[in-house]
């Protein structure tokens, strides 16, 4: 402030010094303007820093920092999440306390805290139907359906999704309706029932499409690629895996949050497991893990170990291969999910046999099998039976074999049902997306004529618009000219004026005095005074020895 108002007094001593300088006005006046501005904007950043952000406004930071926090971080993203839920619950608002019951519940199913998630949601969906806020009450029940899904609850979630879709519905949201949408379909994905997960996952494509909502697109995309690993259509679940990784990359990019990056990853290492390429395999899960490891989340940790295994057991290195799945096993003992458990079994259990230490694998495979059937998983149970029964073959109990092999074939028969169902909806969905497709590609085609219509119409107009202010301003210009050509022109040529009395002869043939003329064809006016010579020639006598000096 001190320099600024020395400025300003050099200002008042500089218009004092040159009051009648047209330039010097000009340099006060730029200053002037110049100072205002710096004044004026320090001021305002003075007040704006001295302001203090409302409760609202601190608890909104408070949310997007710990959703940024989450990625790196996730043990300081929750407490800052806690930390906005108990501004918020010594607030007023109700609407905010629910904002910040979901935010929170959201972190710790990402943090896999489900107990801690279910507690969360729950006050939070009673809270909202209590005040009447759908959109909180949709989006709470659809996130309780998550955590209810990762417990196991199966039949729980599918009924959170049911009501969320139906009160999105209510309120036209279609970011919330694909949602929902997506989440139905896996669970029918998961049961088998692939018709209607095909059905759901189209209805979901089609309303993220109306929003352009991409990172629900994104998951999309990730949800189709398991339903591709499903149906064995390996080569369509690359692509589609592949279209999610790059949206995820993009978002990445500009969130910081590269979880999505992270499961593509893994997902990316099944698909070349399965496709016998277990070296491209190990790449993509060896990336997958490190992230996961940044992030602390045990289930998606047990998941990396997991994949590696996996890779390492397709290339044939047992023990590192061994190492990997009991890690995996020993973290998921720690979570409260059963899910990929029976996996890690199951592959432990080869490793042992592969090793000839048929008792361990024997006992590996058994309780692969149990936490099959409690999954409901038929795919797996019916490879486990087949694992088993093939072990008490090769150590000649061919009773126990049989027994195992007939009781395989029950379950085979099933899967086999499946598989055909599996088949029709896997042509049928193809029918139903290359019919979509080509309807996008239509649709965009009329869009690209119609914004090129469009594009035209704006040229058009622009060049209508400059023509006609290109005309105007030549009229003006060309006016202008004319009538500085025409006084230009009247005062030209040969005047005729008298030797004497200097009157000039006018186009009547009049005589008129020389400013008379001349302020009739020309803007010019006259002043009328008195020369020198003209005073001592006539008024000599009268002015004296004045006149003399004068002179």
């Amino acid at each position: 402030m001190g320099h600024a108002l020395e400025g300003v007094k050099e200002m008042v001593q500089l218009l004092l010094e040159h009051k009648k300088s047209t330039v010097y006005f000009a340099r006060i006046g730029l200053w002037v303007c110049v100072l205002t501005v710096v004044l004026g904007f320090s001021a305002q950043t003075d007040s704006r820093a001295q302001e203090k952000p409302s409760e609202e406004e601190e608890i909104e930071q408070l949310f997007d920092r710990s959703q940024q926090f989450f990625p790196e971080a996730p043990d300081s993203a929750v407490l800052l999440a806690t930390r906005a839920l108990e501004l918020a619950r010594s607030g007023e608002r109700l609407e905010l306390q629910v904002d910040a019951l979901i935010n929170a519940g959201y972190l710790y199913y990402r943090w896999n805290k489900l107990d801690s998630v279910q507690v969360m949601l729950q006050e939070a969906l009673e809270i909202s139907q209590d005040i009447g806020y759908a959109r909180a009450t949709g989006v709470a029940l659809n996130r309780l359906g998550n955590a209810s899904w990762l417990l196991d609850e199966q039949m729980k979630a599918k009924r959170y999704f049911e009501l969320a879709l139906a009160i999105h519905t209510d309120r036209g949201d279609a970011r919330e309706i694909g949602r929902a949408l997506n989440n139905l379909a896996t669970v029918y994905r998961e049961w088998g029932d692939y018709q209607r997960a095909i059905e759901l996952f189209l209805q979901a494509r089609a309303r993220y499409s109306e929003v352009d909502y991409e990172e629900g697109t994104a998951w999309l995309d990730f949800s189709l690629t398991i339903l591709h690993k499903k149906l064995g259509d390996y080569e369509r679940a690359l692509k589609t895996i592949n279209a999610s990784l790059d949206t995820y990359r993009l978002l990445a990019q500009q969130s910081g949050d590269s979880s999505g990056v992270m499961i593509c990853y893994g997902q990316l290492g099944d698909i070349y497991n399965l496709m016998d390429q277990p070296e491209k395999g190990l790449d993509y899960h060896l990336r997958a893990l490190r992230m996961r490891q940044k992030t602390g989340v045990k289930p998606a940790i047990a998941d990396g170990l997991s994949g590696v295994g996996k890779s390492y057991y397709g290339m044939g290195e047992y023990e590192r291969a061994l190492d990997y799945f009991q890690r995996s096993q020993a973290v998921r003992g720690e979570t409260e999910a059963r899910r990929g458990t029976e996996t890690n079994l199951k592959f432990i259990g080869a490793i042992y046999r592969e090793m000839g230490r048929y008792a361990e694998a024997l006992e590996y495979f058994k309780r692969a099998l149990e936490v099959t059937r409690e999954l409901k998983n038929r795919d797996t149970e019916s490879e486990i039976l087949e694992m088993i029964g093939e072990l008490h073959a090769s150590q000649g109990r061919y009773e126990k074999a049989l027994d195992l092999f007939r009781e395989q074939r029950v379950v085979q028969d099933r899967v086999m049902n499946a598989e055909i169902s599996k088949r029709i909806a896997s042509m049928q969905f193809q029918h139903e997306i290359e019919v979509q497709t080509a309807e996008n590609e239509r649709l965009q085609r009329e869009n690209e004529i119609k914004d090129l219509q469009l594009t035209r119409s704006r040229t058009q107009l622009i060049l209508l618009v400059l023509l006609i202010v290109f005309i105007a301003s030549g009229g003006v210009v060309a006016m202008y000219l004319y009538r500085k050509r025409q006084q230009i022109q009247i005062l030209s040529g040969l005047i005729p004026i008298c030797a004497h009395c200097k009157k000039i002869r006018n186009d009547g043939g009049y005589y008129e005095q020389l400013e008379e003329y001349i302020s009739s064809h020309s803007e010019a006016q006259f002043s009328h005074g008195i020369c020198p010579e003209c005073a001592q020639e006539h008024y000599g006598r009268f002015l004296g020895d004045a006149a003399k000096s004068e002179s």
